[in-house]
């Protein structure tokens, strides 16, 4: 799926939310934070690695929305 771009060149993501499935959203954002927070299971705990991602999340939604 093309993410389409408005005159400036820029990515809308606004239009491209009102195309995606729930379904899609939710790989999106998973795939999103797997770039963002790679979980390497060999050297890290998984339930310390939630905690971290979800603290990580809340304060990124936190500084959007003030």
């Amino acid at each position: 799926m093309l993410i389409d771009k408005n005159i400036k060149g820029e990515l809308n993501f606004y239009t491209l939310n009102k195309k995606l499935t729930d379904d899609q959203s939710v790989d999106l954002l998973y795939h999103t934070l797997v770039k963002l927070y790679p979980f390497d299971s060999e050297k890290q705990d998984l339930d310390k690695y939630m905690e971290f991602v979800q603290s990580e999340v809340r304060a990124l939604l936190t500084t959007e929305l003030t």
